[in-house]
């Protein structure tokens, strides 16, 4: 528990508080988001194929505004969180077996209440934020940066690149994605 204390000194008084940090108020509200990478402003992470399956792999991959791509944020305190999937509300964005090192994958997993499922949300600036892992401290990355649909999402150590940045942006109940064409009014 880390309390900020602060020392005010008005006229000869002497008033002394401390701040509870452990209640800090969430960055980020409940709700349905997607999950948009800083890297391409059209690439969310995704659930590989639409596959509500726990152990299925998380991916960066164009956004078409499936269930696969939203994600439901609830807050547990302290600004870390629980992000489960809109496929299936009881498979949790999971560290893969709680791995502790760089390059361990990123999946959806049954719900268990673990460190391997709560994560830390930090802004970043530009309304982007860093999603790090309670289990291990290591950053939610886009694998080498780069922008391929498919793309791998993996944990690996803070390094302030655009590959670890994200943006939430809430998903509206009734938004929906009209396919091209012509059509009459």
């Amino acid at each position: 528990m880390m309390k900020r204390c602060i020392y005010l000194i008005i006229f000869l008084g002497v008033f002394f508080f401390c701040l509870d940090d452990t209640k800090a108020a969430p960055v980020i509200a409940d709700g349905t988001y997607k999950i948009q990478s800083a890297l391409n402003s059209s690439k969310v992470i995704d659930v590989k194929s639409a596959n509500a399956v726990s152990g299925n792999n998380v991916q960066l991959y164009t956004f078409n505004n499936t269930a696969a791509q939203h994600w439901t944020v609830k807050h547990l305190g302290n600004n870390y969180y629980r992000i489960t999937s809109a496929l299936d509300n009881s498979l949790s964005l999971d560290v893969a077996n709680a791995g502790k090192k760089s390059g361990t994958n990123i999946q959806i997993h049954k719900s268990n209440g673990t460190n391997a499922q709560q994560w830390l949300v930090k802004y970043a600036g530009n309304g982007y934020y860093y999603i790090a892992s309670k289990c291990n401290g290591l950053y939610i990355d886009v694998n080498g940066g780069k922008t391929a649909d498919r793309t791998n999402i993996q944990m690996y150590k803070g390094n302030g690149t655009n590959a670890q940045k994200f943006k939430f942006i809430e998903v509206l109940e009734g938004e929906k994605t009209i396919e091209n064409g012509v059509y009459t009014i």
